[in-house]
């Protein structure tokens, strides 16, 4: 649609690499201003890029949340600081040549329906 955000990926990084774990944390009990139970999204996400250039590269990680379903992002915990993009926690790593970097958060959520 007009005036829709659109993004390109134009080239994929050989030799670097990511491994994700997610996992679900206990939800908190919370309620509409209609007293009725609402859905609640929270995860402790965790990611470890693996950099075999000889030279640094830099990864964008923006968590996706659907927006017509789930209300903003809420991160907790975070091993970096975040940047924002479009309203969303960024975070920007830098991987050294030949080496490793660790991203660590929680990420909260609750249903908008």
């Amino acid at each position: 649609p007009v005036g829709s955000l659109v993004e390109f990926d134009f080239a994929r990084a050989m030799n670097v690499s990511v491994e994700h774990t997610v996992e679900a944390l206990p939800e908190e009990e919370s309620e509409d201003e209609n007293g009725e139970d609402m859905e609640r999204l929270a995860k402790r996400v965790s990611h470890h890029f693996i950099n075999r250039k000889n030279i640094a590269v830099k990864v964008e990680v923006q968590p996706l949340v659907v927006p017509y379903r789930w209300s903003a992002p809420d991160i907790k915990r975070a091993s970096q600081r975040s940047e924002r993009k479009n309203g969303d926690p960024l975070w920007v790593i830098t991987i050294p040549a030949g080496g490793e970097s660790w991203l660590s958060y929680e990420i909260r959520s609750r249903s908008l329906d």
